[in-house]
């Protein structure tokens, strides 16, 4: 009665369970205040439970990102026996590549996440990476290191992750004595299926479903332009050809070697 007096009192028109859901939302939201990056000078959110604690230390320094803090650190430093010296790394960073580093970097940045996430800057941060990320990878070089990453990935999935359709035509290749490379590498731009390296043959094996989407079709397309101009002679067979008669889709491809040996 007490709450419903005093709504009456100053003209207040909530209701009561208006009051608790709004007491109950900022009981348990984080508070921030805006601050200005040393670094790159831009601004930020930080929580005013660590803005209080840094400032509590004497602290009145803050930055956006780790890159910010590294860049400002390395600047301070100065001397050539310093492994900053110059705003350049110059210590011994093998230790990342063992076992133990690896599981002490892996500890540290679930760390920094929990810690991000505590002091509500996490969001924030992860929308300041997506953007930068987004920038880089517009440019000819993020393009580039898209597409050599794309390549390496291919690579990689292609030595364990083989498909149906993939095995089977191994399988049937490896039947007919026929020497091929599986994965091939082509000027680090795309990946074939299958390379017979005896007869410059590229053989393609094409997801019934996949291999029909817009954007699966336009990649195709320009595939196999780039594969015509280097000169290789390109074979693609759909999932349900395959499946239906691998034999006949090896036989297409022998027919053309048995018709150059001839020609030869």
């Amino acid at each position: 009665m007490t709450i419903q007096r005093y709504l009456r009192k100053f003209n207040i028109n909530k209701s009561k369970d208006l009051i608790y859901k709004s007491r109950k939302s900022q009981k348990h939201s984080i508070q921030t205040v805006v601050v200005q990056c040393e670094e790159c000078r831009e601004f930020i959110k930080q929580s005013v439970q660590y803005y209080k604690e840094r400032i509590s230390k004497g602290i009145s320094v803050f930055y956006c990102v780790d890159t910010c803090v590294n860049e400002a650190h390395s600047k301070r430093m100065t001397g050539e026996n310093n492994p900053n010296f110059n705003g350049k790394w110059h210590g011994d960073v093998s230790w990342r590549e063992t076992e133990e580093g690896k599981r002490a970097m892996k500890r540290n940045g679930l760390t920094a996440i929990e810690r991000m996430k505590e002091n509500g800057t996490y969001e924030d941060r992860l929308r300041r990476l997506h953007e930068g990320h987004r920038r880089f990878f517009s440019t000819a070089e993020g393009r580039e290191l898209r597409r050599k990453l794309g390549v390496l990935s291919t690579m990689k999935q292609g030595k364990g992750g083989r498909t149906s359709i993939e095995i089977m035509m191994a399988d049937e290749l490896g039947k007919r004595h026929v020497e091929f490379i599986e994965q091939y590498n082509i000027d680090n731009k795309y990946v074939a299926d299958f390379f017979l390296p005896n007869h410059n043959i590229i053989i393609e094996c094409d997801g019934d479903y996949w291999h029909t989407l817009p954007e699966a079709v336009a990649r195709d397309k320009r595939k196999n332009a780039y594969i015509n101009s280097r000169g290789y002679s390109l074979y693609r067979f759909w999932e349900s050809e395959i499946n239906e008669s691998v034999e006949a889709c090896v036989d297409i491809i022998l027919a053309e070697i048995n018709e150059k040996e001839a020609i030869a």
